[in-house]
């Protein structure tokens, strides 16, 4: 019965039943289910100038830490991380990826967006050795999202091969990607976007079962090979800069989608022109 209960908590609220009793103590590690360690109200008191970067940063790094290690799980549908990391605190975010991956994860979420992003320097380098191998192969991951982390093309490609039920590929603000080759007639991948990716050149898209694919930043070389189930796409710029070189590749497609976006900074000076 306990057991039960403890599953409907966060591992904050889990964390903190172990001060209850023993029996509550030693039930906690059992637990399955979903990790979800969010930071976002103490990254906005951050900002806002109420608590200090550094001094929080440790305490989460606690927090995430002692869980692996105190609890004995044998599964774990979903592991999200949110809060403000950068390089210095890889060896602890490598050792979480290695727990979550162990377990079987479905879905994997690390958001490390920064309380100021103008002020983000160093970001956390996702460990390419672990996972470009090729005997590498994650077969229970079905969701990829990774915020303000850097990893390359040839990774998320890898990711694409390698992890058979794959379906959702969400990246924002990478600042080491640059081209990437979407293809395979086996990808079970339904949703793709890249957000504010500063460096991305190229993508090339040749997926059987894409349903959202969504693209915001500056100017690319854009190749919609095939994707006969498209049925969204979102399209924004970055500093006013022109979207209309993302309809050539698109057009063939526009008359099945149920859903268009178009996020257009306004410039006088650049005023956008549906083609």
């Amino acid at each position: 019965m306990l057991i039960s209960v403890l599953s409907f908590l966060t591992p904050k609220e889990a964390f903190r039943t172990t001060v209850l009793s023993h029996r509550w103590k030693y039930l906690s590690p059992f637990l399955t289910g979903s990790l979800d360690f969010d930071g976002l109200y103490t990254m906005w008191e951050i900002k806002e100038g109420k608590k200090g970067l550094n001094f929080e940063r440790e305490k989460f790094l606690q927090w995430v830490n002692h869980t692996p290690k105190s609890y004995r799980i044998s599964t774990i549908d979903e592991f999200m991380v949110c809060f403000e990391f950068n390089d210095g605190s890889k060896s602890h975010v490598d050792g979480w990826i290695d727990f979550a991956i162990s377990k079987g994860v479905n879905r994997l979420e690390l958001d490390f967006t920064a309380a100021e992003s103008y002020k983000c320097t160093r970001c956390y380098m996702f460990p390419n050795e672990r996972f470009t191998s090729e005997k590498t192969c994650i077969k229970s991951l079905t969701s990829l999202t990774l915020k303000y982390i850097r990893l390359t093309g040839e990774l998320l490609e890898h990711f694409l091969s390698n992890c058979p039920l794959l379906e959702r590929l969400h990246v924002d603000h990478s600042e080491d990607l640059v081209n990437l080759k979407i293809y395979g007639s086996s990808l079970k991948l339904k949703y793709l976007h890249i957000i504010r990716c500063l460096k991305f050149k190229s993508i090339e898209i040749n997926a059987p079962n894409l349903e959202s694919f969504g693209y915001v930043g500056k100017l690319i070389r854009l190749h919609v090979h095939s994707a006969p189930r498209l049925l969204d796409v979102r399209i924004g710029g970055m500093y006013s800069l022109p979207i209309y070189y993302a309809f050539g590749s698109l057009s063939s497609y526009l008359y099945q989608l149920e859903s268009l976006t178009l996020n257009v900074r306004y410039n006088y000076q650049l005023a956008f022109k549906f083609p």
